[in-house]
């Protein structure tokens, strides 16, 4: 799809004769700030039409007011789908080339853009995707990569699977020799039962600034070891946001979120450049190097609930009473078991290490190191 985009495929018709446009969801983050109509007025592309011209086509695909003031970073998965597709629209293409088109996208905007293509009579639609009901929906022709040849075959992937039944473990694990082996998780410290709660929140409320709305009201989960969990709702509904404040990405404005001490989350994002925006020069292997080098996820240092503000290092700053003297925290050296929590070591500001004492963890957070002991 790129290379017919780039005009690398040979004996391909130039766009002057045939105007092909790819449809990409994933946006870059160097226009994260831009509403919608910014982000696609800012491409020349589209020097041709005016921003109201622009506004009335993403309203067609369902923007409303509030979506239009956002930032496209902002946007929810399903929303910059949406985006992608409206900006097609405008392109007036002969060929829409979508790739994975309804990744992110809830059950009622599938069927829109089932329908959406289906409608369209002066335009062909190359798809690739793992969405097989989605497939049968739409397509009239299957292109099957063979020996490294394209073989065309009419119909739908039902119709092509019943000429070549091995094509079904391309979205069929069960018809596939593939197996997934993932490691044991091992124990976590201190849950000796599988119903204890190891991650919740309590009533939680959050609201994006400068946001007309709360994302999320009243909101409250519980998670256990053996706890399998699906997060269901609408595009925009806020399951991104829920998941975000959950791992600490985000910090709620209202309510409490808790979880284990010694609990690690590994946290995928929806897109890939969530992760990898300030690290497209390296390959995939030093970014994991670069990610563990130090022995804990650095991206993980880089989370809300990690970073500690100026208003808490004021707070750290303050001398303690103990012993009856009064000292400074430098910093926390390790920790041990304290009955159902645990202590820390802590090395106080010009004093030796033979000055050590150990201090439990709620004491330690009401003194204001909730971050630290993190």
């Amino acid at each position: 799809m790129r290379a017919i985009v780039n005009g690398q495929v040979e004996g391909f018709p130039p766009p002057t004769e045939l105007k092909t446009v790819y449809v990409e969801h994933d946006i870059d983050g160097s226009v994260a700030e831009l509403t919608p109509v910014e982000f696609i007025s800012q491409d020349a592309t589209f020097a041709e039409y005016t921003k109201e011209q622009i506004t009335s086509q993403l309203q067609a695909v369902g923007f409303n007011d509030e979506l239009l003031r956002k930032g496209v970073a902002a946007l929810s998965g399903g929303w910059k789908m949406k985006l992608a597709l409206a900006r097609a629209m405008l392109q007036k293409a002969d060929i829409l080339l979508l790739d994975e088109p309804t990744n992110h996208l809830d059950v009622t905007n599938v069927a829109w853009l089932q329908n959406y293509l289906v409608s369209l009579d002066k335009v062909t639609s190359l798809i690739v995707s793992h969405d097989s009901s989605f497939l049968d929906f739409v397509c009239s022709n299957i292109l099957h990569y063979e020996s490294r040849k394209l073989r065309i075959y009419r119909g739908n992937l039902s119709e092509f699977v019943k000429q070549k039944p091995e094509a079904r473990s391309y979205y069929e694990l069960s018809a596939s020799p593939i197996s997934f082996k993932f490691p044991e998780p091992g124990y976590l410290e201190g849950v000796k039962t599988k119903d204890k709660a190891i991650l919740k929140m309590h009533k939680v409320g959050f609201q994006y600034p400068g946001s007309e709305r709360k994302q999320l009201s009243d909101v409250s989960i519980y998670i256990t070891l053996s706890s399998r969990v699906a997060v269901l709702g609408a595009n925009g509904a806020g399951k991104s946001t829920m998941i975000k404040l959950l791992t600490g990405e985000l910090e709620t404005n209202e309510g409490t979120v808790w979880k284990h001490p010694n609990l690690r989350i590994a946290y995928v994002a929806q897109h890939a450049f969530h992760h990898i925006e300030q690290m497209l020069d390296k390959t995939a292997n030093q970014y994991i190097q670069w990610r563990y080098a130090i022995g804990e996820d650095r991206e993980a240092l880089t989370k809300v609930d990690r970073v500690i503000t100026d208003e808490e290092k004021k707070k750290m700053a303050q001398a303690f009473v103990v012993d009856g003297t009064k000292r400074v925290v430098e910093k926390l050296l390790g920790r041990r078991k304290l009955k159902s929590s645990y202590e820390y070591e802590v090395q106080w500001l010009n004093l030796g290490s033979d000055k050590n004492t150990y201090i439990p963890r709620d004491q330690l957070i009401d003194m204001g190191f909730e971050k630290m002991v993190i």
